[in-house]
C-alpha cells in the first residue's frame, strides 16, 4: 500500500474566513456575510456567523504510521468504501436515524425518587429507591444506605415514577439535532469521504465535544483540528481519557484558535461535507451525538470488526486494541487520547479492514475461536459451580438428617431400657 505519512500534533491558524450558517456559502469577511444574509435570508446585520479556520489542502502529516493513498488509486478505495457502508439494519440503536421528537426528548425525564430515565425505566422497572444517601467507606467495607444499613437496590417502592422533565440547557441540546444539509453549489473544500473524531467531557447537559479532528480519507489531509469551547458548566473534564485540560481551552480561547461551541464545530465539519459524504470513525455514533448530527452514510470500524467476527458475539474492540492487533502500532500512549491521532487510526483500520479481506477474515477466525473457547470455559465453570453449589446443598440435607438421627437416638434408648 501507499507510503505512510501523517501526523498528531495539533496545528492551529488564524481566522481566514465566515460561513452563513444558512446555505454555507464562504465570505472573506463579516460585512460581506451581513450583506448577503440581509439580501438572501431578509436577516439583520450581526447574524450568527462562524469563522473558519485556514487549513492547508492537500497536506499531509509527517507520521510514518499513516498511509499515503496514490491519486490513481483513489477511485478504487472510494469503491471498495461506498460498498462498505452500513444499513440501517446494521447501526446499532445508538445512531440517531432522525431528529428528535418531543416524545422522544420527553423520555429523558428522570424519576425524583430512583433516579430512572424515563425511557429505560417506564412500563419495565418499578420505582424503588432510598430516603437517604450512602455511608461513608470504612476500611474495606462497603458503604451502606443510612436509611436501611443494606446494600439493597431500594428500600421504599412506589406504584408509580414521578418524573422531572429533563434539563433546559439538555432538552435545548436535543432540539437542535439535524441532519446534514444538502447545497445547492458544489464546494470546492467539499469532500466524499472524512475520518472524523471528537473528545468529550462531561457537563450539565450530558456529553460535550471539546476537541473536534476530521481527516480527508482519500487524502490524508487534516481538514479540521481544533479544541472548542464549552458553553455550559463542565462537571469532568475527563483528562484521562479526552486529553483535554480545562487550561488547554483557556489557552486556545486567549489565542483565538478554540471553536466557540459545539454548533460551531459542527458547521465548521458541515462546510466539508453533504449527506452523501461518508464518515469514516470508531463508534462513530458517540462523535455524531456529541455533535448534534443526524448522518448514517458510514464505515465504523469497530462495527467493520465486530461484524468480522460475528455478529452473535456480544464482543468489541477497542480503537488501541485494533491497531495493535491488525496494525501493529501504539496509540493513545500518553495522557488520554488525542483526536488526530484517533482520527487517523480509525481511517488507517478501515483502509487495512477493506484492503486486506483475507487477513481480516483469518483474525477474525481467530478471535472467534477464543471467544468460543471462552463461551465453553465460562460453561464449564458454571457447570462445576452449580455442581458444588449442589453438592454443598447435599451435604447440608445429610448433616441435617443425622443431626435429626441423634436427636431421636436417647429416646429410642429409653424404649430399650424400660
Amino acid at each position: 500500500m501507499p507510503n505512510p505519512a501523517g501526523s498528531t500534533r495539533r496545528r492551529h491558524s488564524k481566522p481566514c474566513k465566515v460561513v452563513c450558517l444558512r446555505c454555507k456559502r464562504m465570505f472573506d469577511s463579516n460585512a460581506a456575510l451581513e450583506q448577503h444574509r440581509a439580501a438572501k435570508h431578509g436577516e439583520t446585520p450581526n447574524a450568527e456567523h462562524i469563522t473558519l479556520m485556514d487549513v492547508p489542502v492537500g497536506k499531509t502529516a509527517e507520521n510514518e504510521r499513516w498511509s499515503i493513498i496514490p491519486i490513481d488509486e483513489h477511485r478504487e478505495q472510494w469503491d471498495l468504501l461506498s460498498q462498505s457502508c452500513h444499513s440501517l439494519s446494521e447501526l446499532p440503536q445508538s445512531y440517531r436515524r432522525e431528529k428528535f421528537s418531543r416524545d422522544e426528548i420527553d423520555g429523558y425525564s428522570r424519576c425524583r425518587n430512583c433516579k430512572g430515565v424515563k425511557r429505560r425505566v417506564e412500563g419495565k422497572i418499578g420505582c424503588a429507591y432510598h430516603t437517604r444517601g450512602l455511608s461513608k467507606k470504612n476500611s474495606n467495607e462497603k458503604p451502606m444506605y443510612l436509611c436501611c444499613n443494606t446494600k439493597n437496590a431500594g428500600c421504599v417502592t412506589a406504584t408509580s415514577h414521578e418524573y422531572v422533565p429533563p434539563g433546559k440547557l439538555l432538552s435545548i441540546k436535543l432540539q437542535k439535532f439535524k441532519a446534514t444539509p444538502d447545497r445547492q453549489y458544489k464546494n470546492p473544500r467539499e469532500c466524499v469521504a472524512i475520518a472524523l473524531d471528537c473528545e468529550m467531557v462531561s457537563t450539565i447537559a450530558g456529553q460535550y465535544p471539546v476537541s473536534i479532528s476530521a481527516i480527508d480519507y482519500l487524502t490524508g489531509s487534516v481538514l479540521i483540528n481544533y479544541l472548542i469551547t464549552p458553553s455550559v458548566r463542565v462537571l469532568d473534564w475527563r483528562t484521562k481519557f479526552s486529553g483535554i485540560t480545562e487550561a488547554m481551552v483557556t489557552q486556545a480561547v486567549t489565542d483565538g484558535t478554540a471553536l466557540p461551541h459545539w454548533e460551531a464545530a459542527r458547521a465548521l465539519l458541515w462546510t466539508y461535507m453533504t449527506p452523501q459524504t461518508i464518515l469514516i470513525g470508531q463508534s462513530l455514533s458517540n462523535d455524531l451525538n456529541a455533535l448534534g448530527m443526524v448522518h448514517t452514510r458510514v464505515v465504523d470500524s469497530e462495527i467493520l470488526t465486530r461484524h468480522a467476527v460475528g455478529k452473535e458475539f456480544a464482543r468489541s474492540w477497542g480503537l488501541k486494541r485494533l491497531c495493535g492487533l491488525l496494525l501493529g502500532i501504539t496509540i493513545q500512549e500518553g495522557e488520554g487520547h488525542d483526536s488526530l491521532e484517533d482520527a487517523f487510526a480509525a481511517r488507517e483500520v478501515v483502509l487495512w479492514c477493506l484492503n486486506n479481506t483475507e487477513k481480516l477474515a483469518a483474525w477474525a477466525g481467530e478471535q472467534r475461536n477464543a471467544l468460543i473457547q471462552e463461551q465453553n470455559a465460562a460453561k464449564e465453570r458454571a457447570k462445576i459451580k452449580e455442581a458444588k453449589k449442589e453438592a454443598k446443598g447435599k451435604a447440608k440435607e445429610n448433616e441435617h438428617l443425622v443431626q435429626e438421627k441423634e436427636n431421636k437416638q436417647p429416646a429410642d434408648s429409653l424404649d430399650i431400657e424400660s
